[in-house]
């Protein structure tokens, strides 16, 4: 059976966003069971299980102890695959007001991570082949209409030229690609062999960043 979300998952979403209050969620929690956390947790589930991989699902309240937005939930819902080691080995999902996102990469690495990274870019011994290597995978994710993503320096890390070979990916302190489908199409169809086609063809890209960030 397929696994789809429906026009009362936005529905839901809307009131979230209208009312992120206890009250609303409570007040509304069996709809966000039936129609947004049981179709999340079987398409992980589906999907982990087609890859042979471990699945997180995230919890709907947000972590509010260190930031001026006091609001309780968060306005989407997501999970992420585990496939093998970590770090560039995490496929996430996500449904939103604004749809279905997925990604292959890295959204924040860590400080043990960014430096294996910028290390394979510019000291290591082939760093100018693993840089060839970065830029043929992200040319090839572009023609196939996947986007690059990821957070940027405005400037190279300190210590390094700017006629340094890679120079242009050393400034990424984050690096993933993405991939989404708008609300109206993305109701009512099965997800499945989509995000499994867009993983499919990030692969490069997962197995580039675990061989050259690592884990955690």
């Amino acid at each position: 059976m397929a696994i789809t979300f429906s026009e009362r998952t936005y529905v839901w979403f809307d009131g979230l966003n209208l009312d992120n209050s206890k009250a609303y969620f409570e007040a509304h929690r069996a709809e966000y069971r039936e129609f947004v956390a049981e179709p999340l947790n079987a398409l992980m589930g589906e999907l982990a299980e087609r890859l042979g991989g471990s699945v997180k699902v995230f919890r709907p309240n947000r972590d509010i102890r260190f930031t001026t937005d006091k609001s309780p939930y968060r306005t989407h819902a997501a999970g992420h695959v585990r496939v093998g080691g970590g770090g560039g080995g995490h496929l996430y999902f996500q449904i939103s007001p604004e749809g279905v996102f997925a990604a292959t990469g890295v959204y924040e690495m860590t400080a043990v991570q960014l430096a294996r990274y910028r290390a394979a870019l510019s000291t290591d011994s082939k760093a100018d082949e693993i840089g060839l290597g970065l830029e043929k995978i992200l040319e090839e994710l572009r023609s196939c209409g996947c986007e690059i993503e990821g957070e940027r320096l405005k400037t190279l890390p300190r210590g390094i030229a700017k006629e340094t070979p890679n120079a242009d990916f050393l400034r990424y302190k984050s690096l993933y690609t993405s991939f989404r489908i708008d609300p109206a199409a993305a109701v009512d169809i099965s997800l499945t062999p989509l995000i499994l086609d867009f993983w499919g063809k990030t692969e490069p890209l997962r197995n580039w960043l675990v061989l050259h960030a690592g884990s955690e």
